[in-house]
């Protein structure tokens, strides 16, 4: 097996911009992430989302950082899942720079911090204007706590859109997650979508649902 996008020869990326990116008004900022299934060139990327592999946006005080932690080996002539790179700490450190003093939201496919760099996990102890970080890849929603070494952060996994290799199904159902931020306050949940599917044989039908709450200040 490996990466899909290879050993289907075919682009789901660009079946989900063209079917379903496309419904959203256009007044919608949006930024399409690379997994590590989406071994494409930054060029190639750009030309099937119109965006790049990584990049940001500035919604008043709030920076959002969009990290592309899977940009090893793109454009392989072999199957594989994705090489991790970890946070490119050279982009990151220069776009907070550019703009100091805001809350920054870093998100990434997924950060796995057994392999992140002593750069990434130093900034995260030290910078207090890191908020929160938001990750996918492992088809699941869960609030992974990182500790009182890294200010309480944490990372808000984005749950599931796909299919899970979890026994609890009902437990990774479909959904999506949340940040919501007013004046005063912020916070994220997941949502389980309403939803009615065949699971091991039987109908299911699954309530619209708030679970996974972590509330940042």
């Amino acid at each position: 097996g490996g990466g899909s996008w290879l050993n289907e020869e075919r682009s789901t990326t660009e079946e989900f911009v063209n079917d379903f990116v496309s419904q959203l008004p256009a007044e919608i900022p949006v930024f399409i992430m690379p997994g590590n299934h989406e071994q494409f060139s930054n060029d190639d990327w750009d030309y099937i989302t119109g965006n790049d592999r990584y990049g940001y946006y500035v919604l008043g005080e709030h920076l959002f950082v969009f990290l592309d932690n899977f940009a090893g080996e793109l454009d392989p002539d072999y199957h594989h899942d994705g090489v991790y790179t970890g946070v490119d700490m050279e982009y990151l450190t220069g776009i907070m720079a550019e703009h100091p003093n805001k809350n920054v939201w870093l998100v990434g496919h997924y950060f796995d911090m057994s392999k992140e760099s002593e750069g990434f996990k130093e900034l995260l102890r030290t910078n207090t204007d890191i908020k929160a970080l938001f990750h996918g890849h492992i088809h699941l929603t869960d609030v992974q706590e990182l500790g009182e070494e890294y200010n309480d952060l944490t990372i808000a996994v984005t749950g599931n859109f796909a299919y899970t290799k979890d026994a609890d199904i009902l437990g990774s159902f479909w959904g999506f997650r949340e940040l919501v931020i007013s004046e005063s306050s912020a916070y994220s949940c997941y949502i389980l979508a309403e939803s009615e599917a065949v699971v091991n044989g039987k109908n299911v039908v699954v309530e619209r649902e708030e679970i996974d709450e972590v509330i940042y200040y």
